[in-house]
């Protein structure tokens, strides 16, 4: 991180580093400016748990999928996209192939007694 500072700043500020008395003094305005290890404590436990959080995010964050086949495959691997909202009824039933294209097949079994009802 230091380093990455000595690589930003200017000529004048170089000077700064350079110099061993200033550069000690800066070290001692340092080390004086330190926050309170009360402080250092509650940001790290803050950017523990932001850091806990956003890898649960992205595990349950599915992946993108390229084409139909790797939508395929990716619905088939996890039962919760496979199922209906409830858990109870398949709603992905595959892959679709023809000369013009690809479909995928989705089908909500639960509803089709009132789709049967209606005609």
């Amino acid at each position: 991180m230091v380093m990455q500072e000595l690589v930003n700043v200017g000529e004048d500020e170089l000077v700064f580093y350079n110099d061993k008395a200033s550069f000690n003094a800066f070290v001692d305005m340092m080390r004086a400016e330190q926050p309170p290890i009360s402080r250092l404590c509650a940001s790290s436990v803050l950017l523990n748990s932001e850091y806990h959080m956003y890898r649960a995010r992205q595990q349950n964050t599915p992946e993108i999928p390229q084409n139909a086949q790797h939508f395929e495959v990716l619905l088939n691997s996890n039962e919760r996209y496979r199922m209906d909202l409830n858990g109870q009824n398949q709603f992905f039933f595959g892959r679709v192939t023809s000369e013009d294209g690809e479909a995928l097949c989705f089908v909500n079994v639960g509803s089709l007694p009132a789709l049967l009802d209606a005609v």
